[in-house]
């Protein structure tokens, strides 16, 4: 599944993103950059 975020900086992205982990790992990208990933809650 693909959400896309838009937001004002690399922070607020991380911080939509970390809200978005349920039983799935999620990875953040600006573009074609990877940003961050976030491992999925037991």
């Amino acid at each position: 599944m693909r959400v896309d975020l838009v937001c004002e900086g690399v922070e607020t992205a991380k911080e939509k993103a970390k809200q978005l982990v349920d039983g799935h790992d999620v990875e953040l990208w600006d573009g074609d950059r990877k940003v961050a990933t976030f491992a999925r809650k037991d």
